[in-house]
């Protein structure tokens, strides 16, 4: 309550317009889980993504390419990678290479015909 730069915004349906106002993605996972969907939403909207080095979520990073791997529960970690943000990479161009992750490995046709695939098999 007393941050100022902390907002809890409640349930909102309108994550688009969420994920346009930021700069960079962080989800800080610590559960094993499958591909998580607001990584995916945020490489779609071509953020930067800085994520735990946990199954399903570090397939979505490229460790200094579009975004950084941090350990789980390391709070110092993510303000490290915050600040390597900050200081020492080009976010746009971190932000392009999500982008193109998003359409080169997650696109909604290319997984729909690798499970067709599957199923085929």
């Amino acid at each position: 309550e007393k941050e100022t730069n902390i907002r809890f915004l409640g349930k909102r349906d309108n994550i688009r317009d969420l994920l346009a106002m930021a700069d960079v993605f962080i989800y800080p996972s610590y559960y094993r889980e499958g591909i998580p969907r607001g990584i995916l939403e945020a490489l779609s909207m071509g953020l930067p993504i800085i994520t735990t080095d946990m199954p399903g979520c570090r397939l979505t990073t490229a460790e200094g390419e579009n975004g950084y791997l941090i350990s789980p529960r390391s709070s110092d970690e993510i303000g490290q990678a915050a600040m390597r943000m900050i200081h020492g990479s080009n976010l746009a161009e971190m932000g392009m290479k999500s982008r193109k992750l998003a359409e080169n490995r997650f696109k909604d046709t290319l997984i729909y015909s690798q499970i067709s695939a599957l199923y085929a098999e």
